[in-house]
């Protein structure tokens, strides 16, 4: 999960440069949101291998964007190995270049996971 943990880190620094007081819930929202976001996918393209009539039942979709909201909420608010300053010296013993390519790994991994996840269920959507 330290990939996560290192996305919820620069999550949070972003954040807190204009809300330093709910930086934190922001940062761990999207972070259950890309989980789920991946889950669903995931779920969404063998559903249309196995069954392509079928759509996906709302309901657990539902579910699941909350189990991964609670699960994050609770992984980085009130764990104290997850807290923002433990996962801060991690990320500070990566080397500076280390530290470049991870953000821009990062960053196009939250792109492809965002737009994969809605051209993936618009073009689902749309077969009939």
């Amino acid at each position: 999960m330290l990939f996560f943990d290192f996305l919820y880190y620069l999550l949070y620094k972003f954040y807190a440069r204009y809300n330093v007081k709910s930086a934190e819930s922001t940062a761990s929202a999207i972070i259950g949101g890309l989980q789920a976001m991946n889950v669903l996918t995931i779920i969404m393209l063998i559903q249309s291998i196995v069954d392509p009539k079928e759509k996906i039942n709302k309901l657990i979709a539902i579910v699941l964007f909350i189990i991964f909201q609670v699960y994050t909420y609770i992984r980085y608010i009130y764990r104290e190995k997850h807290s923002v300053s433990v996962i801060e010296n991690k990320w500070l013993k990566n080397t500076e270049s280390s530290r470049k390519q991870k953000s821009a790994f990062f960053f196009a991994y939250g792109t492809i996971s965002i737009i994969g996840f809605f051209w993936l269920a618009i073009y689902l959507g749309s077969q009939k």
